[in-house]
């Protein structure tokens, strides 16, 4: 068994969903994209995403030497429900544990000490969506799942309740091509379905979250598919930005 597919259930031992490898090759078409969104003002107060551009598009700056990316999705979906008195807030289910930044990095941690051991001249460096990486692009091209209209990566097993970490690496490895193709096949089929996925209860439920996307285009929390507007979406609010919260509706 070669090494990539070594790493695979390495993860998948770790407790990790799915598990892709690609090239660390520049972003090009990704850093287009950024470029725009950044220059409409779309990440509001979010002004270190205009910080470190030529290392969040090229890992091969982030990492000099960088040749391979291992990424990671680590399922968070859990049965308990949220509690439905009047008056009572709601907490995000990805937040009902322990810090996912913690959980994931440590997890990585080990994949990475378990890669050396098995290739000593392998070195790499973890980033858990604090590096200035980007995650979900990342996630897409190495086949973990496509990118949804909600701006977030969907898979085709769990849906899009997941945590991405990806660890960089300095050696060249296998890449799962036919893995990122049928992401896309499953990308372009979707929209068949999202138009009344508001209505369909009888869907998967890794694809409940889908009913957010007509949610949340009708309230401007979403410019248009994949274009996500910051300064609407509450939970950046309350995690990134500091000062006075306007009271206009969200």
């Amino acid at each position: 068994m070669n090494l990539s597919n070594r790493i695979k259930d390495k993860a998948s031992e770790l407790g990790f969903s799915k598990t892709g490898i690609v090239a660390a090759d520049a972003l090009d078409a990704e850093a287009a994209n950024l470029h725009q969104w950044l220059t409409r003002g779309l990440n509001a107060d979010m002004t270190w995403m205009e910080a470190n551009l030529e290392k969040r598009t090229d890992p091969r700056v982030l990492f000099p030497g960088a040749r391979s990316i291992v990424v990671v999705a680590q399922n968070y979906y859990t049965d308990h429900k949220h509690d439905e008195a009047q008056g009572r807030g709601k907490i995000s289910r990805y937040a009902w544990g322990d810090d996912y930044h913690d959980v994931v990095h440590e997890k990585l941690k080990e994949l990475l000490a378990w890669i050396k051991v098995n290739e000593p001249s392998a070195d790499g460096k973890i980033c858990v969506d604090t590096a200035p990486m980007m995650d979900k692009a990342w996630a897409v091209r190495a086949g973990i799942g496509w990118l949804g209209k909600h701006s977030n990566v969907i898979t085709t097993e769990i849906g899009s309740w997941i945590f991405i970490g990806s660890i960089i690496l300095n050696i060249d490895l296998e890449y799962g091509q036919r893995d990122r193709r049928r992401s896309l096949r499953n990308m372009h089929r979707l929209p068949r379905c999202v138009p009344d996925v508001g209505h369909n209860r009888t869907l998967p439920r890794r694809f409940e979250k889908m009913h957010l996307i007509r949610d949340n285009r009708a309230a401007g929390r979403i410019a248009a598919p994949r274009d996500r507007r910051t300064s609407r979406w509450l939970d950046l609010r309350l995690r990134h930005m500091s000062g006075h919260m306007p009271m206009e509706p969200l």
